[in-house]
């Protein structure tokens, strides 16, 4: 059995391999990180059994299942806080125009989430700052360089929790991103490898 896991892998793998290999001891399972494209393409080889990824688009030749819509918060460095002056907790998206961001590509996922919630609160992000990965994003700012966009389930994976403030954005900007288990249509996954996803959907999905 063959699968990513792309979110969360070193708190929830060891878990499900636990579980997995409980029932299945002598299956040899492989994992791989890779972007989008390149999990496809081996996918389509029939190198992988199944991906943890973004909802396919083409559901005439894969299925989803859904594991969870995780939400996107707002990583504020603290010493931006006495200007904001978030209230009660809560930080109004439009408050933060003119401040500096840092942001993902809006050609990656979450980048172009993040840049159409900037536009739908009326304000184009001033980018100050521009990187590939979450974890760089909230390093630089965890320097006090700018605000970003953090995934819930990244935020524990790194030590920035104190340079940091995280906010919950409203609902009206819909923030959050789709992760499926994503495998062929055509293929019904082998008896370990729809354990292996059952796992993954109890312990991941929500």
């Amino acid at each position: 059995i063959k699968n990513i896991l792309k979110v969360c892998t070193c708190k929830l793998l060891p878990t499900i391999l636990s579980a997995f290999y409980r029932q299945f001891p002598s299956c040899e399972v492989h994992t791989v990180e890779l972007s989008t494209t390149l999990l496809r393409l081996q996918l389509d080889a029939k190198q992988l059994d199944f991906i943890v990824d973004v909802p396919s688009p083409d559901t005439v030749t894969y299925c989803n299942e859904l594991l969870l819509n995780e939400p996107i918060l707002l990583a504020v460095p603290r010493s931006f806080l006495p200007r904001i002056q978030p209230q009660g907790g809560a930080l109004e998206l439009n408050a933060l125009s003119g401040e500096p961001f840092i942001l993902l590509p809006p050609e990656q996922m979450l980048g172009g989430i993040c840049q159409k919630m900037c536009e739908q609160a009326g304000f184009l992000p001033d980018l100050r700052l521009q990187c590939s990965s979450v974890e760089r994003a909230l390093s630089l700012a965890a320097q006090q360089l700018g605000i970003t966009f953090a995934p819930e389930s990244y935020i524990p994976l790194f030590n920035v929790q104190k340079e940091l403030a995280y906010f919950y954005l409203e609902d009206k900007y819909e923030a959050f991103w789709t992760f499926c288990v994503v495998y062929p249509q055509n293929v019904t996954p082998s008896t370990p490898a729809r354990f292996f996803l059952q796992e993954t959907q109890r312990l991941f999905g929500r």
